[in-house]
C-alpha cells in the first residue's frame, strides 16, 4: 500500500517496534481526526513487521461489549477469554511476555471501561514485556468527550506511552493522491476538509456516554 505523507510516522512506529527487541515495551496512541488515514498508516506499518501480531476493535454501540476488543486479542494469543478479570488480563500479559507481539486496539473512543482498564494495566506493566501496543483514535472527539479526554490523559501519563498524530493531507499530499485520476486536485481537497469540519462540528454538538460510546 502506497501511503502518502506518512514517512515520518512510519518511521516512528519502526522505531518503537525496535524498542521491543530490549525487553521493553511501548503503548503507542495513534491519533487523527476521523479520515486522516489512521487505519491505513496502522494497515501499512502492520504489512511490515516481521513478529505476531494480535488486533481488536472496539464498536461503536450504544452499549458496547466488555472488553470486546480484548477478547478478540486472547482468542489470537490461545489465552481463555472466560478467565475472571483479573485473571485474563495476568495471562494476556504472561503470553505476550513469550515472544515479541504488537497488539492493536482499533478506535479506542469508543472503549467501554474495562478495555480502557486493560490499557491502563497493560501499560503500567510494558518496560519488561517485548510488546508494542498501538491504540487508534479519534483526536476531534476529545473535546466532546469527558471520558475520552481523561483516558487518554491518564494514558499519556504512563512512562511506556508515546502519541502518534496523524494529521490530514496537505494539498500537496492529496495532489499527489488523484495524480493521474482526472480528478480536480484542488476541488477533492476542499472537499475532504469540508467533510473533516463537518464531522468535528457534529462531534462537539454531542456529548457521548461513557468511553466514547
Amino acid at each position: 500500500m502506497q501511503l502518502i505523507e506518512r514517512e515520518s510516522e512510519l518511521s516512528t512506529l519502526s522505531t518503537y517496534l525496535e524498542n521491543i527487541r530490549t525487553g521493553a515495551g511501548t503503548l503507542a496512541l495513534v491519533g487523527g481526526e476521523a479520515g486522516a488515514g489512521k487505519s491505513a498508516l496502522v494497515s501499512a506499518f502492520l504489512d511490515e513487521v516481521a513478529v505476531r501480531i494480535a488486533a481488536g476493535s472496539c464498536d461503536g454501540l450504544s452499549t458496547p461489549r466488555p472488553l470486546g476488543p480484548i477478547i478478540e486479542i486472547a482468542a489470537q494469543l490461545e489465552v481463555d477469554s472466560a478467565l475472571p478479570r483479573d485473571e485474563l488480563f495476568a495471562a494476556i500479559l504472561a503470553a505476550l511476555a513469550q515472544q515479541s507481539t504488537v497488539v492493536l486496539v482499533e478506535d479506542l473512543h469508543w472503549a467501554d471501561d474495562a478495555t480502557a482498564d486493560f490499557l491502563f494495566y497493560a501499560g503500567r506493566r510494558l518496560d519488561r514485556i517485548p510488546a508494542m501496543v498501538i491504540a487508534t483514535y479519534r483526536d476531534d472527539e476529545i473535546s466532546s468527550n469527558g471520558a475520552l479526554t481523561r483516558l487518554i490523559g491518564e494514558l499519556t501519563r504512563l512512562s511506556a506511552t508515546r502519541r502518534v498524530p496523524v494529521v490530514p493531507l496537505t494539498e500537496s499530499g492529496v495532489a499527489t493522491l488523484v495524480a493521474g485520476s482526472g480528478l480536480d486536485a484542488e476541488e477533492v481537497y476542499r472537499n475532504i476538509r469540508k467533510c473533516l469540519l463537518r464531522h468535528r462540528d457534529a462531534g462537539r454538538r454531542v456529548q457521548p456516554a461513557g468511553h466514547g460510546s
